[in-house]
């Protein structure tokens, strides 16, 4: 009773996702490969649901793979979104997941690539100030944030990265991480929202990256970020350098 009591609410989602886990996980790990379905269902969504599906408060968590706005042919495999009046909705987030028998390294990158585009895109048409980028391979689970910064620059950097549990068993080890669990739910709520400040990027209309062939670039750094979000330090990101013509 006194848990429930002290609860905030980032406790209160990580207590339903051990809840969760408790009725879904196998007792032991399984030995035959686990498919990116299986994956998905019985392994990432228990716990990333109650962090970023909070229907009370606007915000959703679809598994979708299919097409939405502003990610051209290309289909994420789980969105977030932000709602307003019922009816209005904005992406605040993508998901991209990868089983262990998938094949290899290359398609792990593409999925972290495809990641900074679809929060590019999407935060050149809506006034979010920050998207949330999860990417899952086999049992990691690796959370961006996605940020536009004052020089014109989009930034992507790793806030909390996870080792899901596989079994009843590996839910100790797990719960002696949920602080990265609650460090994600917080800057999910604190940053992933409707903008006051409505921003024309270098004083034009965005264009669609995907549309732009090679007038974009994707570069990889590792650096502290000083100008958003300075109670989060941790360090690698993306720059996308955003080249109008």
């Amino acid at each position: 009773m006194g848990m429930s009591t002290e609860a905030d609410e980032h406790d209160s989602a990580i207590i339903v996702a051990l809840v969760n886990c408790l009725n879904k996980l196998p007792e032991y790990g399984q030995r035959t490969v686990i498919g990116e379905q299986d994956l998905i269902t019985n392994y990432i969504d228990p716990i990333v649901s109650p962090i970023f599906h909070q229907p009370v408060c606007g915000r959703l968590f679809r598994w979708l793979n299919r097409e939405v706005e502003y990610t051209e042919m290309l289909r994420p495999d789980g969105a977030m979104f932000l709602t307003e009046q019922r009816s209005t909705e904005y992406a605040i987030g993508f998901c991209e997941v990868k089983s262990n028998d998938n094949d290899g390294n290359i398609g792990t990158h593409e999925d972290l690539y495809r990641l900074a585009i679809f929060c590019k895109d999407a935060m050149d048409n809506d006034q979010i100030n920050a998207y949330m980028a999860l990417q899952v391979v086999g049992d990691t689970a690796m959370f961006y944030l996605f940020v536009r910064q004052p020089d014109a620059t989009y930034a992507m950097f790793e806030i909390s990265r996870l080792r899901m549990p596989m079994s009843i068993q590996d839910l100790a080890p797990f719960a002696t991480k949920i602080g990265l669990l609650k460090q994600v739910s917080d800057a999910y709520q604190r940053h992933c929202a409707k903008s006051t400040n409505i921003v024309q990027i270098l004083g034009k209309k965005c264009i669609n990256t995907l549309s732009r062939g090679p007038k974009r670039h994707l570069q990889y750094r590792a650096k502290k970020i000083e100008n958003c979000c300075p109670h989060l330090s941790l360090i690698p990101f993306f720059i996308i350098y955003h080249q109008l013509s």
